[in-house]
């Protein structure tokens, strides 16, 4: 019985882990999506959240400001990677947290 279950779950990790396949997607600026790259996946936060990250993937974010309209949940083992595109200007960076109440 142990080792069905444990052959079940080895089964369905590795279907979780190949989805994304290392596939890239760009996030643009809330409501500016001028920016996205031709032909490539580009939404805002708030689309990739509602859709759910795809596990093992690099979402690259166009400069601009985005904001996370909800929480969102990344379990351990995802693999994601979130990165910044684009020029860091000099000056203050803030990441704003809100309480949820």
């Amino acid at each position: 019985m142990e080792m069905c279950l444990f052959l079940q779950w080895l089964f369905l990790s590795s279907i979780a882990l190949s989805l994304g396949n290392g596939s890239k997607f760009y996030v643009h600026p809330n409501d500016d999506p001028s920016q996205c790259p031709n032909d490539t996946t580009c939404w805002d936060i708030n689309e990739y959240a509602n859709n759910d990250f795809m596990n093992d993937s690099i979402y690259y974010f166009l400069p601009g400001v985005h904001n996370l309209n909800r929480s969102i949940n990344i379990e351990w083992g995802s693999n994601l990677t979130f990165q910044g595109k684009g020029m860091m200007m000099e000056g203050p960076h803030t990441t704003v947290m809100e309480s949820p109440v």
